[in-house]
């Protein structure tokens, strides 16, 4: 089938006005590099400023624009996005050039050769110690010890088989599990490093109340796959 769209990269955007050029610029040149086909989705979750404006401005042919009328969360906007996909690979990325489009293929090679899920390990990270970098790692080791997923950063930059993907329901707060999701659906998983830029432009929409949904989420996984 020639129409077949081999990879589909997935990003949702929330207030990323100040990126949301950039990241569509990039993120297209190195698809159209990549000598395939491909589909860009941008999920806009319920942006208050001019981030709709500028998706729908793009002569981009590749991007195709979901809006959200409200602001959902990550998950949902994820989800709509995977749902929406096509691809026999579906990239994850969040839209805030922390994670660089230009490692979109490093991630695409290693799946080729079989890999359910090829997951990003973010190296030297910039984000504060005390608020991200420890409870991350705290969190990370616990979701390990639970599941036995082997991945080291459960969330983030993925690339995922599309196929099995677009079999897995997303409760809210699980687009953070996505590995484990495929590792206990008997996919593979792997672990593959990638770059942690800092944040340019917009804020951060993680803070104390991320921590504490993370702390909630994996007590819901151990006592799921604890019995």
């Amino acid at each position: 089938m020639t129409n077949e769209i081999f990879l589909s990269v997935v990003s949702p955007m929330h207030n990323e006005e100040g990126c949301a050029q950039e990241f569509l610029d990039r993120t297209q040149k190195v698809c159209s590099q990549l000598n395939c086909t491909y589909e860009i989705i941008i999920v806009d979750d319920g942006s208050t400023d001019s981030t709709f404006t500028i998706l729908c401005q793009s002569t981009i042919t590749e991007l195709t624009t979901l809006q959200l009328t409200r602001n959902t969360g990550q998950t949902a906007a994820i989800y709509a996005g995977i749902q929406h996909s096509k691809g026999r690979y579906v990239i994850i990325i969040d839209s805030d050039l922390q994670n660089l489009p230009e490692e979109i293929p490093l991630l695409l090679n290693k799946a080729k050769q079989g890999i359910d899920c090829v997951s990003g390990i973010r190296q030297k990270r910039t984000e504060k110690v005390l608020s991200r970098k420890i409870p991350s790692k705290i969190a990370n080791y616990f979701l390990r010890k639970i599941t036995g997923c082997p991945a080291k950063d459960m969330g983030g930059f993925k690339c995922i088989n599309g196929q099995l993907l677009r079999d897995i329901p997303l409760r809210a707060g699980q687009h953070r599990f996505l590995p484990i999701l495929v590792w206990v659906r008997g996919g593979s998983v792997e672990d593959v490093p990638v770059s942690s830029a800092p944040r340019t432009t917009g804020e951060s929409h993680y803070g104390l109340s991320r921590i504490l949904d993370v702390i909630f989420d994996i007590i819901l996984l151990w006592f799921q796959y604890s019995f």
